[in-house]
């Protein structure tokens, strides 16, 4: 044979062989891509189906999946870490894709000019993709079928939470040390003032009763809606099914002035509010209209809303009252112009308002029984700690009760106790899932923490 004829067709060979292997390699990355947008997308889904599953929701996946339920409410009971989890993840999957893809360049456009090309169609591609995959599509979905993705994704998301628990838990800690280093640059100015009020207000009033309004201004702006909001399980609201007389009697038996109107579920949809001063026109016609008729807009604000800004709202909107959603459009809760008033001067009461400030009951000098929705706040006022006792692992919650979820990583169990820097709190009762009644027990005992702030 021709020695000529045997280089070539080795050659020959040689090239079909690296044909090949660049070939089945731009199929292996093209196919890990594609696996890669499907995670997203399931993961994506997830995490809005966890965030959006309701309390009937959970006991309906409580009955038939128990184990994909002791997974789910151990990822909802912590918000800012399933957030940053998922966060992660899709991070993790996107610069993947992008690096997948690149090889996949290098390959078409090795040593040619129209590689610059390539890069710039893969960046736009793959930008569509992930804006499709990863938040329109998914999200759609998991929203018509809340129950049926958090059972595909609950567990999965449970491990994976562990195998990254510390990559989160850095990125978490370091934003509590950004929020409480950074997030008031005019936090010394704030405390000052606070701290020496008879010199601010010997310049600034000559009457003592101006300190409290004062204290309420400074803080006034830094305040979120979601801080003083009525969470939705607190609020009074009615089925835009509801009989009249039904109606009447809920009236009648809350004594507010303004109902929100919901369909199908609180949850879901309000569509809008009742003016309880509108029936009156029902009932002077002998009830010849549905009082359907009657129900005006609703005025929708996110939770992160400063309440300065929902303030001047709610007065050029001259409404006195909007319905509080996260950033599923959900429904939080309700805040008032009311709500917003008493944080610079103070609480307000009125007929509707309940006798007892807090409801608490103090058992001995170590021993007392709180509600589960006392603010965190309004404990440490009554317990003589400072503001700041829970920041360490205080995270979103306003709550007692919440602050007890928070630190205890899962739905706890009537008699459960959870042990914080001298106190120890004993959970009595739940209710949808919330800590209803709770028992505190001071372990330590300091003269100047022994009397209740009144």
């Amino acid at each position: 044979m021709d020695p000529f004829s045997s280089h070539s067709l080795l050659l020959l060979l040689s090239n079909l062989l690296l044909i090949s292997s660049l070939r089945l390699e731009i199929i292996i990355f093209s196919a890990g891509i594609v696996i890669l947008v499907w995670l997203s997308f399931f993961i994506s889904g997830g995490e809005h189906a966890l965030f959006s599953i309701t309390p009937s929701e959970l006991n309906k996946l409580q009955e038939k999946s128990p184990g994909t339920f002791n997974a789910v409410q151990r990822l909802i009971v912590r918000p800012r870490n399933l957030l940053v989890l998922v966060k992660t993840l899709q991070m993790i999957i996107n610069v993947t894709i992008l690096f997948l893809g690149a090889k996949i360049g290098v390959h078409l456009f090795h040593g040619s000019d129209l590689s610059w090309l390539w890069y710039t169609i893969e960046i736009g591609f793959f930008i569509m993709v992930l804006l499709m995959f990863q938040e329109v599509i998914p999200k759609y979905f998991a929203g018509r079928n809340t129950l049926r993705w958090t059972k595909w994704m609950g567990t999965p998301l449970y491990w994976m939470s562990w195998i990254l628990l510390p990559f989160t838990e850095f990125i978490i800690e370091s934003s509590y040390f950004i929020e409480k280093r950074f997030a008031r640059p005019n936090e010394g100015q704030e405390e000052e003032l606070m701290e020496k009020p008879e010199e601010q207000l010997a310049e600034e009033s000559t009457e003592k009763q101006d300190e409290p309004l004062l204290k309420g201004i400074l803080k006034f702006q830094n305040v979120l809606v979601r801080q003083i909001m009525k969470s939705r399980l607190d609020m009074v609201a009615i089925d835009e099914k509801t009989p009249f007389d039904h109606l009447l009697k809920t009236v009648r038996d809350t004594r507010y002035s303004r109902l929100p109107v919901y369909r199908n579920s609180i949850d879901e949809k309000i569509i809008g509010i009742l003016y309880t001063k509108d029936l009156l026109a029902i009932l002077q016609d002998g009830a010849t209209r549905e009082w359907q008729s009657l129900i005006r807009p609703a005025y929708f604000v996110p939770e992160g809303k400063r309440i300065s800004e929902l303030l001047q709202e709610l007065q050029q909107q001259q409404k006195h009252l909007a319905i509080v959603v996260d950033e599923y459009g959900r429904t939080s809760g309700l805040v008032t112009l009311e709500d917003i008033i008493e944080e610079i001067i103070g609480e307000i009461r009125d007929e509707t308002d309940e006798r007892i400030e807090i409801d608490y009951l103090q058992l001995d000098n170590l021993n007392y029984i709180f509600e589960g929705k006392t603010t965190i706040s309004d404990f440490c006022r009554i317990m003589n700690i400072p503001d700041n006792f829970f920041d360490e692992v205080k995270s979103e919650s306003d709550s007692l009760g919440g602050l007890l979820l928070e630190m205890h990583g899962a739905i706890p169990n009537p008699n459960d106790t959870i042990e914080y820097e001298g106190f120890v709190f004993t959970i009595q009762s739940l209710e949808n899932y919330r800590i209803k009644k709770v028992k505190v027990t001071r372990t330590t005992v300091d003269e100047r923490m022994m009397m209740p702030a009144s």
